[in-house]
Parts: C-alpha cells; structure tokens; sequence
C-alpha cells in the first residue's frame, strides 16, 4: 500500500511541477508498440484556437491487463495541433508515414501533406465529387464522377499517375470505397460493388428499400459494410448477388446489429463500429452474433479509425476517444473546439483529423 502511495505522490509532484494543460491521460491496457499499425474507415498552417480538457480516465476491462499482475501503460494524448491547411473543406483523410492525404471537394482533388510543410501537393487533380480515400499497399484509392460516370480510381504514391478500375453510370455516385490487396469495392446508392467484371463491377450486396451504404471495407479477404435503415453489419465474399434477390443479397452474411451505424474500421480481427447507438465491436467471423458496447457516448459520428489501444471517431465539434476493450465507458475528448472534424486516422503514434473548414491536425500520441 505505501509503495503505491508513494507512486501516486510521484506522479503528482510531476504533474504540479510541469503542467499538462491541453493533455489527456488515458490509461490504456494494450501492447506497447507504437508505429504506423493504425487505420481509418473516407494552404499554410495558421494559429488555430483550439480546447482541449485535461481528463484522466480509468482502465476499463481486466481481460486487457498485462500479464503477470503488472501495472498498465499510461497513453498520453497531446493538445491537437493544426499543421496544414486548404481552401474549402478536407474530408476523408489516409495516412502513409510521414505524408498525410485529404480529398478536398472544392478543390477537386486529391492533396497531400508532408509533415513539417503545412502547404499541401496536389496529388491527383480533376476529381469531380471525390467521396472515400483508403490507402494499401503503396497505392491510394478513391472515387470521384467525370460527368457521365461514376469512377473508382487508383492512384500510385510512388509517381503521378492514376488508373480507373471500374466505372458504372453517374446516378446515385460512390459513397465510400473499401481496399485491400487486390481487392476492392465501393458503395453506390443501395448497391455494394467490387471491382471485377466490366462496366460497373460486380453486384455483391444491396441495401434494404430507402436505406443506403454509408461505408464499406475489405479486410482478411472479405467485404463489409452497414446498412442504415436495418442497421446491420454485413460480410461477403464476393459471391455475385442477383438483382432479382431481397436484400441484402445471397450469400451475405448479417454479422451483428446496431442501430444507425454510419462506418466502420477493422482491426486485429475485430470490426468496430460507430453509430447513433456508440461504437461497439464484433469479432469478424462472427454470424448473427452480438456488438460488444465500446461505449454508448456518440451523437453526430463519423469518421472511425483505430489502432492497438483505442478507437476514434469525429462527432460533431470533437474528436472522441474510447479503449477496444472497454464496456459501456465514457469517451476521451481528445479535441473540443471551434473546428468541424470531418474524419479520423491513427498511424499509433499520432492521430490526424481534417475539418469542415480545411484545417489538417495532429495530435501525439505516447505510451509509458
């Protein structure tokens, strides 16, 4: 009892003699290693006013302690710091190292920016209604419409061009796209496409009358995405699902259900979800199972990512945090502030958001 007293008396003689005003304690319960192990979900820097609480936040599950009794790191969230800016709004958002990239609808283009440059590169210009970024294996993918079609695009990192993997006529254009190795999707209107076949891909799922596909990933080889009106958490294959059958299609499986899921991330195995009703978690081979609660603290989401020790997510002016493991906790408001975050990315050491008004941040991230 007295070493731990003395342990806290440490920590709050460090505290008292170097103030951490605009940080946040989080004391997280999983593996150490920090590194681009993270992932997302779709001018020059300034001063930017920015708040952002000190919060200490206990441990939640003990199935997440270290081994052996010992005691759990500390993960410390520093104050969110503009680094880059664009005229018009920044919106889906992919991280590769030290090179951050943003769609920027007004601009129609893909950007990036180079840490320690906060004027941004045009990557890829002409991008009519770009809409999803999603970044593997050296190649960064995207939608936008040309006019008279909708268009999934793929774009080298290493050099300055792009190629159209699959186009399918400009009605009800791509929402969000999904990458992994050689596979790819997108969602269009009610519809989810991969990108074999001609023309507009292949049907391999649909949304339920009214409803729509807000997001979609691909991760182990498989597919998912979420309906809104249903609120299901869907997998595929990419077995082709006829137009003739209900929805959301054959051979698609219902994983787990939420009410309003608005994206999706996956990671370690696991497919994490936000929505009206919180984040909540699934394993990924699960089939009509249930979503563990995360936490239930989210209004306006958007914008998941995750990494080894939490998941985030945009809502409304904040960014939120919460653990993976945790069960039913409040959220880490990691920013608070006069910006509209747009959507999130971890690269482990540092989390990353873009904003409504064109703003690129980042906020560092340390384990103890």
């Amino acid at each position: 009892m007295w070493a731990k007293l003395q342990r806290a008396m440490s920590r709050l003689r460090w505290l008292f003699l170097f103030p951490v005003a605009g940080c946040q304690l989080v004391l997280g319960f999983e593996d150490h290693e920090l590194g681009p192990s993270g992932s997302g979900g779709s001018g020059g820097a300034g001063g930017s006013t920015t708040t952002t609480s000190s919060t200490t936040v206990s441990g939640s599950t003990g199935s997440q302690m270290t081994g052996g009794g010992g005691q759990a790191p500390a993960v410390t969230f520093g104050m969110a710091e503009q680094i880059g800016a664009s005229l018009g709004p920044l919106t889906d958002l992919a991280v590769d190292g030290s090179k951050v990239y943003a769609l920027s609808p007004s601009s129609d283009a893909l950007l990036v920016f180079s840490e320690g440059q906060s004027a941004p590169t045009v990557v890829l210009p002409g991008l009519t209604s770009p809409r999803g970024l999603v970044f593997d294996g050296g190649q960064l993918y995207t939608t936008a419409t040309n006019g008279t079609a909708c268009q999934l695009i793929a774009t080298s990192t290493s050099a300055n061009d792009s190629v159209v993997i699959s186009e399918a006529s400009a009605t009800n254009c791509y929402v969000a796209v999904g990458a992994e190795g050689a596979k790819q999707a997108a969602s269009k209107g009610a519809e989810v496409r991969s990108e074999a076949g001609a023309g507009d891909g292949t049907l391999i799922g649909k949304a339920y009358d009214g409803s729509e596909v807000p997001a979609v990933i691909v991760s182990g080889g498989q597919y998912f995405w979420v309906d809104t009106l249903s609120g299901e958490l869907l997998r595929s294959d990419g077995d082709t699902v006829q137009p003739q059958h209900n929805p959301p299609g054959n051979q698609v499986d219902t994983v787990a259900t939420m009410s309003g899921p608005v994206d999706l991330v996956a990671r370690a195995g696991q497919v994490f979800v936000v929505g009206e009703s919180g984040v909540g978690s699934v394993p990924a081979t699960e089939t009509s199972g249930q979503f563990s609660t995360l936490t239930t603290g989210a209004e306006n989401p958007r914008g998941i990512s995750a990494d080894a020790t939490h998941v985030y997510w945009a809502d409304g002016p904040s960014v939120r945090a919460v653990e993976v493991g945790a069960e039913g906790a409040q959220p880490s408001i990691l920013y608070q502030g006069s910006e509209t975050p747009n959507d999130t990315f971890s690269r482990g050491d540092a989390v990353f958001f873009t904003t409504q008004s064109g703003k690129l941040f980042r906020i560092v991230k340390t384990i103890e």
